[in-house]
């Protein structure tokens, strides 16, 4: 029901609140390019950073990927482009549910989830096409998974499990430097509690900073 609820009301304002901002017309410009020449690039500010039409190294790629991808199976709109933002934002929502119910209790978990499925910026940023409900999800399971290890004490596959948390905190970061506080934050906690397992974590995180690199 929460889930239902929140997806009439993401869908029913899908164009027009918030209305279409210029971040996305850039944003998107750089996925079609990625997606039609396999290039990281805009002619969206022309003469102001020309270099620019050949490469775009100020912004972490990941976002610029997903909905290369989404245009790709889907067709190149905003209202694609927007609906990658609803279905990642309905993922977040599941994730927080899991994570909350796993700290607290059901009912506690239920009502946060309900707030924060009616709430104004959560759905706000589950629409529009911008990094911010892009980096909760990746942060979000990263989170997930390691309070799942340290809540069950997991011990197979525990280094497989530490490649994972730091491979999710990674892809946060690689959606926008702001998602860097996840990792940062899991990476201080597993330095205190288990730092023998820091191996799986950085390489797990540094893959999908280091895709960054050779573009």
């Amino acid at each position: 029901i929460l889930i239902s609820i929140f997806l009439y009301l993401s869908v029913s304002l899908l164009l027009y609140y918030p209305p279409i901002w210029p971040d996305e017309a850039y944003i998107a410009d750089i996925s079609r390019n990625l997606m039609l020449k396999g290039e990281i690039s805009t002619n969206f500010w022309g003469i102001l950073l020309p270099s620019a039409d050949k490469i775009v190294l100020w912004y972490p790629p990941a976002l610029f990927y997903i909905l290369a991808g989404a245009f790709q199976l889907f067709g190149f709109s905003i209202e694609v482009q927007r609906l990658v933002s609803v279905i990642f934002g309905t993922l977040t929502l599941i994730i927080f549910f899991i994570l909350v119910k796993n700290l607290t209790s059901f009912k506690i978990a239920l009502l946060l989830t309900f707030a924060l499925s009616i709430d104004n910026f959560f759905l706000r940023a589950s629409r529009i096409s911008r990094p911010e409900i892009f980096i909760l999800f990746f942060g979000l399971l990263s989170l997930l998974l390691h309070n799942y290890l340290i809540t069950y004490k997991i011990q197979s596959k525990r280094k497989l499990l530490f490649f994972l948390i730091g491979f999710f905190a990674g892809m946060a970061g690689l959606i926008h430097l702001g998602g860097l506080i996840f990792g940062t934050a899991i990476f201080l906690h597993t330095l205190y509690l288990e730092r023998n397992k820091l191996p799986f974590f950085a390489v797990g995180f540094i893959i999908p900073i280091a895709s960054w690199l050779p573009i």
